[in-house]
């Protein structure tokens, strides 16, 4: 590891050479007259691309919006390269006024994380390709906050201080420099690599940073992340904070469980301090996938006298009616499109209409335009007849 002898907070600026080319995208058939300028056109592009890629020319990860605008800048290290494509030397700009001027700071964490400051932003790069990710420094406002002590986790912080950085208090309220941002979160993600990846005893990274982090570590190949990953899966699973539950079945992050060991997790939680009411009131952020119905369903088993003394409805989507005198209503099993319901519509619809076995709740959103929900108990036995 190349960090060794820098110290958070020491200036690292000093970078290798980088020869640039920005390509235009935009223009680049105003000549074509026939079909065949436009193929010729085309493969003498792809021909070229090709040809950078070869010689390990990328897209400048240091460009904020490199990729999808009209310009794209392409960046080597390699002199010769360059001078062999006709690359020109990056020149950065210099400023009279020092205090408008916002230098790259660069710092390496591992052979594989790094991060770079540029224009006033900090970006995390793994690998060497920049990783596009929610990222930012907690800030606390303990005018706001008096509860803080009663918090257990960074992710419970995160929804306790309702994202008060990105949208209220920012780091220049509070006196913070870009610059000491930035070190905070190299700081972070330091902290989280000698922790061995693991963040939940410390508290040390949000979940919606350290799940993509460990999944793209574990991708390329990191054997300590591959590790990890299932670990971290389990334990913040297993740990019963509703958020985060709901994150790893929604992305899908329980797909990387084997079926066994899948079952054995659910066996795991403590369904006595689950907060039932928490649940259904984010359910419908979730996508009814193999492992969500797996999880709802022992749900329904740990709570059955809870879901006999209250109907609950999950809302199941939105529905177009036939065009027919006496309309039809087709209700679809979510998991595997298998037809689930009918429903005969002769009346007209009021704002809300229950059908007449009490399985759904029908609401007219606008003409022929229908939002429907489901008895939950209803949708879990249906949906246990196909897992």
């Amino acid at each position: 590891m190349e960090n060794k002898e820098i110290k958070l907070g020491e200036n690292s600026t000093e970078q290798r050479k980088k020869y640039i080319m920005t390509f235009r995208n935009k223009w680049i058939t105003s000549n074509a007259g026939s079909i065949d300028d436009f193929i010729k056109i085309y493969e003498d592009i792809a021909g070229l691309m090709r040809r950078w890629k070869e010689k390990g020319i990328i897209l400048d990860p240091d460009i904020l919006g490199a990729v999808g605008d009209d310009y794209a800048q392409y960046c080597t290290h390699d002199e010769a390269i360059a001078q062999q494509e006709g690359f020109q030397e990056e020149v950065l700009e210099d400023y009279d006024n020092e205090e408008s001027y916002s230098p790259i700071l660069h710092f390496e964490i591992n052979e594989l994380i790094s991060l770079k400051l540029i224009h006033g932003e900090t970006l995390i790069y793994i690998d060497g390709e920049r990783f596009n990710q929610c990222r930012y420094v907690l800030l606390v406002d303990s005018l706001r906050n008096e509860q803080q002590y009663e918090i257990e986790s960074i992710d419970e912080a995160q929804v306790a201080y309702n994202n008060d950085l990105e949208t209220g208090i920012t780091p220049e309220d509070l006196g913070i420099t870009k610059e000491q941002e930035f070190w905070a979160h190299s700081s972070n993600l330091q902290a989280w690599v000698e922790n061995d990846y693991k963040s939940l005893d410390k508290s040390l990274l949000h979940y919606n940073l350290a799940f993509p982090l460990l999944k793209k570590l574990s991708e390329i190949g990191d054997v300590k992340a591959k590790k990890v990953f299932k670990e971290e899966i389990a334990q913040r699973f297993v740990s019963g904070y509703i958020p985060v539950m709901i994150y790893l079945l929604k992305e899908k992050y329980m797909n990387s469980l084997t079926a066994e060991e899948f079952s054995t997790l659910l066996d795991r939680v403590n369904y006595s301090k689950l907060d039932i009411n928490k649940l259904l009131k984010n359910i419908d952020d979730l996508d009814f996938t193999d492992r969500a119905c797996q999880f709802l369903i022992r749900v329904k088993k740990e709570f059955q006298d809870f879901f006999n003394e209250n109907q609950i409805y999950i809302e199941i989507g939105e529905y177009k009616l036939d065009k027919k005198k006496n309309r039809i209503l087709s209700i679809w099993r979510v998991s595997d499109g298998a037809l689930v319901h009918t429903l005969p519509i002769k009346q007209k619809l009021s704002a809300s209409t229950i059908s007449q076995d009490s399985v759904f709740i029908i609401g007219t959103i606008r003409d022929r335009i229908v939002k429907v929900w489901m008895d939950f108990l209803s949708y879990m036995e249906l949906e246990g007849t196909n897992l």
